[in-house]
């Protein structure tokens, strides 16, 4: 299998493909959400870091157009390789389990060297045939012995050999056929008598604190899960003993994963947003990593992860992949202005699942022809105009307002986005017109919208619920203070016990736009 095959794409996928399937699949294999597809995650990391890096790409389909002639050449790590499982493989640096796991004779020579560069081609083969011992281990011997009530002493002392060769092999998958960030820090940790440092590897075991402490981190994380985050210290120059330290904490806490923290700042990193103040903003925010790596990724593809769209989702805590999803939506369908923005992170914040009440409405209303492409790009039309902009703000709530009645009346959520899209087409249409041409319908033109305005008001007066504001007055009316203060608000408004919802009050607003006021009696005479 190849880089591109295990993101699902072909050879000639474009730069935004490979993305966009690396977010989702990475997004589907997260360690907190698929504990059981750790190899699988670390897999697609390996080949997006390949294949998401222009220079990196050419030389790996270079490889791959010679993988016949290659092939014939290179004997290194046969698929079809024999294993001999190790009594103590935990006693075992990574370079010698490979050689004594597919060693045939003593004599045979070592198919790995402590240090050795490993180039592609190498890392590939190793990996599948990792991965097929780990395979065959694990469906072939340790499942079924798992699965039986009562095991034998035997049975026992199998289990736990099978168990600790396919964490040694998951391990070493882990490392040596990841990235150079994974090898490179896996060397440093090993003594200087195994691997003799360079200047590099030397200058990074001192910020990190010593030989050590790097010893403890990999007892801490054997499959290296924070070395992403590391080398992104040390690019900022935020590397030192105190925030090594900090990273190692996090292995130490059960209640949360460091593969997730560690995919927020690779987030971060990736974006070019990463700086010290955010990452003492993710650990802060360390119980939400999951849910807010997955959220960044919503952003990511959408083209909106920003710094302020980061800290958006940090104020959205446990709900923070709900907004990222839902504004993603937003973007997709050319829904996306402030107003809506706003709406979509109080919703989350108030955890509504508005991410999933979306996409059902989104597609009725454009499988009716109610919500297209068209449209959504007049609802992000504004006037220059000065007296025009509060009125298209308004028309902008009423559409947001939509967004909140999903979660209460589907249908009455329907009525308001199309009033609320029909409005702004309105305006448009007309202040695209000749300017003589507009002053010439102008009061037609007001006459017409208000009429518009009004024209949904007996259906949507037909979704309230009455009873509930005339128990609340009723209550109210029994105390003293309360009868004062309806009788004022009814000389004040002239309603009593029917006050007005949202909608109406955007309404009125609307109604009172400076714009529409001016001749508003010869408008209203024309309406009536």
């Amino acid at each position: 299998m190849t880089h591109y095959e295990c993101l699902g794409l072909q050879p000639n996928a474009t730069p935004d493909e490979i993305k966009q399937a690396y977010y989702k699949l990475a997004k589907e294999t997260y360690p907190d959400k698929a504990p059981d597809k750790l190899e699988q995650f670390h897999a697609i990391q390996a080949a997006y870091e390949i294949l998401g890096d222009p220079g990196k790409r050419q030389a790996y389909d270079d490889s791959l157009q010679n993988l016949d002639a290659i092939s014939c050449q290179r004997q290194s790590f046969p698929i079809n390789r024999r294993y001999h499982l190790q009594k103590q493989p935990e006693l075992f640096n990574h370079y010698a389990f490979v050689n004594r796991l597919f060693m045939v004779k003593r004599e045979d020579e070592e198919y790995l060297i402590p240090g050795q560069a490993i180039n592609q081609w190498d890392k590939t083969r190793l990996f599948y045939q990792l991965d097929r011992v780990s395979y065959k281990l694990y469906y072939s011997e340790i499942l079924p012995l798992e699965q039986k009530y009562h095991k034998t002493e035997a049975e026992l002392k199998r289990l736990h050999l099978l168990t600790a060769n396919n964490d040694k092999i998951a391990q070493v998958i882990s490392v040596l056929t990841a990235g150079f960030k994974e090898k490179f820090l896996y060397d440093l940790v090993l003594s200087p008598e195994v691997v003799e440092p360079t200047e590099e590897m030397q200058q990074m075991k001192e910020l990190m604190g010593g030989q050590e402490r790097l010893l403890y981190y990999f007892r801490v994380y054997p499959y290296l899960e924070m070395v992403s985050s590391i080398f992104a210290l040390r690019d900022i120059n935020c590397l030192n003993p105190v925030n090594f330290e900090r990273l190692i904490a996090l292995g130490r806490d059960n209640s949360i994963s460091p593969a997730c923290v560690n995919s927020v700042i690779i987030q971060l990193s990736n974006n070019n947003l990463f700086n010290e103040a955010n990452f003492n903003l993710a650990l802060a925010h360390k119980k939400h990593a999951s849910v807010l790596a997955n959220g960044m990724v919503d952003l990511k593809i959408a083209g909106l992860l920003n710094q302020a769209s980061f800290e958006e989702l940090l104020r959205c805590e446990e709900n923070a992949e709900t907004a990222g999803s839902a504004l993603r939506i937003l973007q997709e369908h050319h829904l996306m202005n402030l107003t809506n923005r706003k709406t979509v992170l109080r919703m989350a914040r108030a955890a509504t699942d508005i991410d999933l009440l979306l996409p059902p409405l989104l597609s009725k209303l454009q499988a009716q022809n109610l919500l297209t492409l068209e449209d959504g790009l007049i609802l992000q039309w504004n006037s220059d105009r000065q007296e025009l902009q509060g009125l298209c703000e308004r028309i902008d709530e009423m559409f947001a307002y939509g967004l909140f009645l999903l979660s209460c009346d589907e249908e009455k959520a329907t009525t308001v986005f199309s009033l609320a899209i029909a409005l702004k087409k309105s305006l448009k249409t007309f202040f695209e017109k000749p300017i003589e041409e507009q002053q010439a319908q102008q009061q037609q033109f007001k006459a017409d919208f208000l009429q518009l305005l009004h024209s949904q008001d007996k259906a949507l007066a037909e979704h309230r619920a009455y009873w509930k504001v005339i128990v609340a007055n009723v209550a109210l009316a029994f105390t003293g203070v309360g009868l004062l203060a309806l009788g004022g608000y009814y000389l004040a408004t002239g309603h009593c016990f029917f006050h007005q919802t949202h909608r109406e009050n955007l309404r009125d607003k609307i109604e009172k736009s400076p714009w529409l006021q001016q001749d508003q009696a010869i408008a209203i005479n024309s309406v009536v």
